[in-house]
């Protein structure tokens, strides 16, 4: 049963993580930064996962918002400087 829970986390983790990722390159500041923060915490209210999938999809998650945050920060810190 926990086994089983734990699968059924993982797939909806890793259909988060798919969303984020279809989202990283994305301009559209506002809406993405809202939509990236949703999934973020549709993240946090998921259980665990198992063991040998935690860190990959955790990793994977991050990388995606990590990318579209850097880019946006970068985006306003050159709109600053000129």
């Amino acid at each position: 049963m926990i086994k089983e829970q734990q699968l059924e986390n993982y797939n909806r983790k890793l259909d988060l993580t798919v969303e984020a990722e279809s989202h990283k390159d994305s301009t559209d500041w506002r809406k993405t930064t809202d939509q990236l923060k949703r999934l973020q915490q549709e993240w946090k209210k998921i259980g665990p996962v198992p063991r040998r999938h935690s860190d990959k999809i955790w990793k994977r998650f991050r990388a995606a918002c990590d990318s579209f945050f850097t880019r946006k920060s970068e985006h306003f810190t050159g709109l600053k400087a000129n």
